[in-house]
This record gives structure tokens, C-alpha cells and sequence, in this order.
């Protein structure tokens, strides 16, 4: 005896229950078991079977969803009194938004939503239409004439064989053609609001406070007083390029804990991530600069591929991850590095996680030297470099200022030399002695260029005011001071 769940070819789920009164097909009896055929094995049935959508309404369906999580839209139709109406004959098309697209909103939100019926109710209602549209016709672009009495706009996006209807331009519609016996659901990425209403939603703070990869970024907005500006409605739009908590982590601890105490510093780099206006995905385009809050200080956006593999990058290469996350005073976008503004080359390696080579700059009074002009172009060993040369040598180097200078100046070339000028050959450095550059190439393929044959670049072209730094994974040596350290 039990019950065991089974699914139809056409991927629907039924309930196949033995008792000592027989075998069911849901509530349908087998009455002749096990007739053979040639391609197969029948069992007569003393009812017919019906899809699930010709006995369950809009609301029972959405409820038994199996795919898709429904139950914050169940809690706020019972919570306005609309339930019943959407049990009624229809028909009705639902725009549904998952869970997932309530919690973009925010606990809170969504808790002063169900607290207020009136605004919740006109909020649902502009997600029903009076009618059943599937995609499997096509929903037209245009408008759709929603129970709350305002349009929703329909357009599409993608290429070619591959596209699919976007909402007021920005909510995705990402499940389709749910069916039920007085209607058909949708399943969209976000809540959608009425024109005439105020948008549901947390200010940008309140979204990076809410959000469990944003707790750095939200710790330097608290330490610096720029959560009050992020959670000003009439200050905004903002548009926030909002670096991870992963990419805080790879500036390292110690270099993040200083900018937590050098609060006039981390108040120059938040605002470089900040844009006026409210700038979604769709607003960018290849090769735009934006003019941040930093003193003027722009970001120029890039744009890579092709079709729907196309990937966005700000600076060359701080990669943009997760986009349009909607606030009520702007719009925040997560990005997988830390943007540092244009300063000089001491300054960005103090916040890049170049403690070591700071500190050794410190050390041998070099430090003004690269605040100067320029330009300069500096290959600056990791702290994990440093590291591998060991305590006993850094002790050493430490306790001879002008061996360490040598060393130091090595890594110094004059001028403004980027990843794409790279070329093979020597180069000559303050120390006067040169670096050799060089590449493997198998026929018209050719390996990322190198140091003195073995030394890699680990990132490269972190641009400063007087030069550019191109980070490395060894310490150079002087030829001059090989076998002598």
C-alpha cells in the first residue's frame, strides 16, 4: 500500500495509490490491469483523466507550483482580499513574481506593502490582465490593459530564433504558459509597479544593507556617512557600481581595515563609484563614460561579445555581475572589483593590496619619488612575491635601504607603457640595468609576455595620474645582484 508520484509525457505529475480496495490513478480506478500491446502496456480506467489546468484555477496552480515559489504573491493576494477573485470564471492573464522577485524589494518593504491593502491591492491588480494570453501565439508588443487600469508595456528582447517579452522594459518574463482552468501564468523576474505609484523598494542603502554579498560596502558607506545620502530620495537617482564583498576581500584585510580608519581616502573611492541618475543595463553602451561624484572622475564602459553572449566591463576590466537591482532613488549594479580613482601610483598601490611594496618604498624613501610626474610604469610584485622571498632575506633587504632602492628602482621603467605596447625585448629601468620581455609563440599563437623569462603578469594597466602599474608574481633582481641576496 501507498501513494506514488508519476509523470505524463507531457511532464504533468499524477498520484498512483494502492489499497485494499484497488490501484488509482488520482481518484480514476484501474479496472483491467496489465494489457499487453506490442509497443507498450495499458490499464483500463474506470474515468477519464484531466490535465491539471481543466480542474485547477489561477490560484491553485500557483500554489501547487513545483518549479516556481509563489507563496509571498498567495500571502499578499489573501492579505488585499483578492484571492477569490482570482478563483473566479476569468479569463485572466497573471504576471507572477516569484519569491525571489519580492525579496529584491526588501523585508521591509514588502512587510509595509502587506500592512498597507490599499497600495497592495492596486500593486497585484497591475499584474492581472482580463484576458488569456499565451506566448505559444506570441503576446504582441505593445501595451496590456491591466485590473488596475493602467498599461503594461511589452517588448521584446534577444536575436533572432532566441527572444522573449520584457515588461516596462525591465522585468523579464522568465516562465511561460502555466496554465489553469480560467487563465494562464507568467513568471517574471521583478514586482511591478503602476506609473502613477510611488515604486515599492528600498533606497540604495537599504538594497546593499539587505543584500548578503554588499556587508563591506555597506560597513564603508556607515563609516563615512554616505548611507545617508544613498537612503535620500530627493538626492538621488544614483546609479552604484557596487563592489562584492569578494572583491573588497582581494584588496586584502589589512588594506581594507586602513580604509576603514582613512575615512576621507574610502569617502574619494565610494563616490568614484557612484553615477548621477538612474542608468539600468540597457542604458549602457560601448564606450560611454560616466562622470562620477568623484570630482568628475569618469568611468568608461565597455562592452564584449556578441548576441546573447555579451559581457560588460567598466575600466577594461572590473566586470560588471549583476545588473538592475531597482531602488526607489536609483539603481545599483555589483561589479567584481574595487574601483580605485585616478591618483598617483603610491596612492592606488596603498589601496590596491600592494602592502609589501609599499612598505619597501617607505622604507627607502622612494615614496615621493613616484608622486612625482612621471609617468612611470611600475611592475609591482604581490605581497604573496615579497613573501616567497622569506623572512631572513626581506629582513635583510629591510636593513640595507640601499640594496632594497636598487631592487626597488629595477621595477621602474620611464614613461607610460600599457599591456598592448608591450613588445620583446629589453627595456631599461631606473636602476639602469633592463628587464628582458619576451613571449612564446607556436605558429599564430602566442603565450602572455613574461619578465626575464619566467616572472608573469598577474593584472595589468592599473592606471594612476603619473603612470601605470602592472602587478607580477616574483620579485625582480638586478643581474648585477644575482647570487648576492
Amino acid at each position: 500500500d501507498g501513494i506514488r508520484r508519476l509523470t505524463l509525457l507531457r511532464g504533468e505529475r499524477f498520484n498512483t495509490t494502492v489499497n485494499s480496495t484497488g490501484v488509482f490513478i488520482n481518484e480514476a480506478q484501474v479496472t483491467t490491469a496489465d494489457v499487453e500491446a506490442s509497443n507498450g502496456i495499458v490499464h483500463e480506467l474506470n474515468a477519464v483523466l484531466l490535465p491539471e489546468f481543466m480542474t485547477k484555477n489561477i490560484v491553485e496552480v500557483a500554489r501547487d507550483a513545483t518549479y516556481y515559489n509563489f507563496s509571498t504573491l498567495l500571502t499578499a493576494l489573501d492579505t488585499a482580499g483578492l484571492t477569490s477573485a482570482l478563483e473566479g470564471a476569468g479569463p485572466f492573464t497573471l504576471f507572477a513574481p516569484t519569491n525571489d522577485a519580492f525579496d529584491k524589494l526588501g523585508a521591509s518593504v514588502v512587510a509595509d506593502l502587506l500592512a498597507n491593502t490599499t497600495r497592495l491591492s492596486e500593486i497585484l491588480l497591475y499584474h492581472v490582465v482580463g484576458d488569456k494570453i499565451l506566448t505559444a501565439t506570441r503576446i504582441e508588443e505593445g501595451d496590456l490593459t491591466t485590473l488596475q487600469g493602467e498599461n503594461i508595456t511589452v517588448t521584446y528582447k534577444g536575436h533572432w530564433f532566441f527572444s522573449y517579452p520584457v515588461l516596462n522594459e525591465h522585468v523579464n518574463v522568465v516562465g511561460f504558459d502555466i496554465l489553469a482552468n480560467n487563465g494562464v501564468i507568467h513568471v517574471i523576474s521583478d514586482v511591478l509597479t503602476p506609473p502613477s505609484a510611488d515604486a515599492p523598494g528600498p533606497t540604495v542603502y537599504e538594497l546593499a544593507k539587505d543584500s548578503s554579498r554588499l556587508d563591506t560596502l555597506t560597513a564603508a558607506l556607515e563609516a563615512t556617512g554616505l548611507n545617508d545620502t544613498l537612503n535620500d530620495v530627493a538626492a538621488g537617482p544614483f546609479t552604484v557600481f557596487a563592489p562584492s564583498d569578494r572583491a573588497f576581500e582581494e584588496l586584502g584585510n589589512a588594506t581594507v581595515e586602513a580604509l576603514l580608519n582613512d575615512t576621507a581616502r574610502l569617502t574619494e573611492i565610494l563616490l568614484y563609484h557612484v553615477v548621477s541618475g538612474s542608468l539600468l543595463r540597457e542604458d549602457l553602451s560601448d564606450g560611454t563614460m560616466l562622470t562620477t561624484l568623484n570630482n568628475g572622475n569618469t568611468l568608461e564602459v565597455n562592452i564584449y561579445g556578441f548576441w546573447f553572449w555579451v559581457r560588460y566591463f567598466l575600466n577594461g576590466d572590473t566586470r560588471i555581475f549583476d545588473f538592475n537591482n531597482e531602488a526607489t532613488n536609483g539603481v545599483v549594479h555589483l561589479i567584481n572589483k574595487v574601483l580605485i580613482p585616478p591618483s598617483d601610483i603610491v596612492a592606488i598601490a596603498e589601496t590596491s593590496g600592494f602592502t609589501s611594496l609599499v612598505a619597501a618604498l617607505n622604507a627607502t624613501n622612494l615614496t615621493s619619488a613616484l608622486q612625482g610626474t612621471g609617468p612611470f610604469t611600475v611592475f609591482a610584485p604581490t605581497d604573496d612575491a615579497f613573501a616567497s622571498l622569506g623572512t631572513a632575506t626581506l629582513d635583510t633587504l629591510f636593513a640595507n635601504p640601499s640594496l632594497l632602492s636598487q631592487i626597488l628602482l629595477y621595477h621602474v621603467v620611464s614613461g607610460d607603457i600599457r599591456e598592448s605596447d608591450l613588445s620583446s625585448g629589453d627595456v631599461n629601468t631606473l636602476q639602469n640595468e633592463p628587464i628582458t620581455i619576451s613571449r612564446r609563440c607556436f605558429f599564430l599563437f602566442c603565450s602572455r609576455y613574461r619578465l626575464n623569462s619566467d616572472v608573469e603578469f598577474e593584472e595589468t594597466d592599473i592606471v594612476a595620474t603619473n603612470g601605470v602599474i602592472h602587478s607580477i608574481d616574483e620579485v625582480l633582481i638586478p643581474p648585477s645582484l644575482v647570487g648576492s641576496i
